[in-house]
């Protein structure tokens, strides 16, 4: 990417501040349609400078868009659907400014405006999808019931370890729709590819291997993983992926055992919140249960 490209896409990372500009402007302008049409009160003129700024908005956020997806890092095929449906929104609204400027054209406009709103719809849930990925609406995990762990001897490091990590701090940057420096980490295999800059791993001095070495580096440094703007690594997290690398563990997904060593099995321990301390008893509920007759023998609590 050459320095006037790179110009371009940076102007165009204001496009998720721009993009909301002509939401909010279009949902408050059919509001006012909305008392217009049905509480009989005159707001063409506050309508009309409504539509016509959501227009401008639209037209904005649209170019800021094409200017972003110039950036390397985003699948064109993935923002196909977003880029077109974007500016179907933004012809539609083309269209609510003309037509309102119409005589006798109430019909058409306000089912015009519930067409735009569908199309606005459409558009931010496809851009919605590229950030935060397909699954963002998902309500499987709402109803899913997580296997209480009360003790661990071993466990797939990778799945239950690695992965939760790289959801958490990685993937918003490194995934199908978008993928920084040619780099995925939502897959075992892609990550085991690298990016653009080779492998994140160095078999003969795992300190040297990109993974260990970009979470280490200083905040302000632009290599340091995730950028400063994100959500960073805690020092355990760190560590987790640091001895994941440095064991060579990366090499193959395979179950760890974690009895073998005893600080690896309290990083992970607590890294998963298994066996967190119980709160004492209230003194007071102690006694009432105690006056009620109940004994509460130490061996009761094992």
């Amino acid at each position: 990417m050459d320095f006037a490209t790179e110009i371009i896409a940076y102007i165009g990372r204001f496009h998720p501040l721009v993009l909301h500009l002509p939401i909010g402007s279009l949902l408050m302008t059919f509001l006012l349609l909305l008392v217009s049409r049905f509480q009989k009160v005159p707001l063409d003129k506050a309508i009309r400078i409504g539509i016509d700024f959501s227009f401008a908005g639209a037209f904005f956020s649209a170019l800021l868009g094409y200017f972003l997806s110039l950036d390397s890092a985003y699948d064109f095929e993935a923002l196909k659907f977003h880029f077109w449906a974007g500016i179907i929104t933004l012809l539609l609204t083309l269209g609510l400014s003309i037509v309102h400027r119409m005589k006798n054209k109430e019909n058409l406009f306000f089912g015009g405006f519930l067409l735009t709103l569908v199309a606005l719809s459409v558009t931010g849930h496809k851009g919605a999808q590229i950030t935060h990925g397909d699954d963002f609406l998902s309500t499987a995990e709402l109803f899913e019931t997580p296997p209480v762990l009360v003790k661990i001897d071993s466990l797939d490091y990778y799945k239950e370890v690695v992965h939760p990590i790289f959801v958490d701090k990685c993937i918003s940057c490194h995934n199908a729709n978008k993928s920084k420096s040619e780099l995925r980490l939502d897959r075992y295999d892609l990550i085991l590819k690298g990016g653009e800059r080779g492998s994140l791993f160095n078999s003969e001095n795992t300190a040297e291997g990109r993974l260990v070495k970009y979470i280490e580096l200083p905040l302000e440094d632009k290599l340091h993983m995730p950028p400063k703007n994100k959500s960073q690594l805690t020092q355990e997290e760190k560590w987790l992926l640091t001895h994941w690398v440095n064991s060579k563990a990366y090499l193959e997904q395979k179950i760890v055992s974690l009895d073998e060593d005893e600080l690896l099995k309290n990083k992970v321990i607590s890294f998963l919140g298994i066996g967190d301390k119980v709160k004492p008893a209230d003194r007071s509920v102690l006694a009432q249960l105690d006056a009620a007759g109940f004994r509460i023998k130490p061996n009761a609590l094992h």
